[in-house]
């Protein structure tokens, strides 16, 4: 395993969740891949917007840690598009907090087995 992504389709449009790669093999760039793939289905299944949501500055420099998510996303994009932050509208307390609970019980294990892979050099 190289890398992986999760995307989400409601409708016309497709949001890039997660992602990510092992730093090993990186030169092979199968994220680029994996988006195009993300991308080219999501347009297959209707979708007319493929999202692959923010980054913390609108124009970072090279030197700033976040140019290579930014620049990354950059290459796919026909229009860079600005909105304001994201923000939970949180109508049913009881249901938010369980599926925030939830969220967090499968980051912990997904990131554990992403560092095992790490260890193990991305091959099983």
């Amino acid at each position: 395993l190289l890398a992986a992504i999760q995307v989400i389709r409601f409708g016309p449009i497709a949001w890039y969740m997660y992602g990510g790669a092992i730093d090993e093999d990186r030169q092979l760039m199968a994220t680029y891949l994996l988006q195009w793939s993300g991308i080219t289905r999501s347009w297959k299944a209707g979708c007319r917007c493929y999202d692959m949501r923010g980054v913390h500055s609108p124009t970072p420099q090279p030197s700033d840690s976040e140019y290579g998510v930014y620049d990354f996303k950059r290459k796919f994009c026909a229009e860079m598009v600005s909105f304001p932050g994201e923000y939970d509208l949180v109508v049913r307390p009881r249901v938010y907090f369980a599926w925030r609970r939830l969220e967090h019980a499968v980051q912990a294990p997904a990131r554990m087995a992403f560092r095992i892979l790490q260890k193990l050099g991305g091959r099983l």
